[in-house]
């Protein structure tokens, strides 16, 4: 078993089905989430 912790940042969105609309605000935070934390490892998750 591997007992290192690990630091990581799990998103979770409700999506959308309309790219324009994902791209400015889904997508945007995530990439800004990861500029902020280059040292997590990184996980999306949806709901629906």
């Amino acid at each position: 078993m591997n007992t290192k912790n690990t630091k990581s940042i799990l998103v979770v969105s409700f999506g959308t089905s309309y790219d324009d609309t994902r791209e400015k605000t889904i997508d945007k935070l995530e990439e800004d989430l990861q500029n902020a934390f280059p040292d997590r490892k990184f996980y999306r998750a949806w709901t629906s």
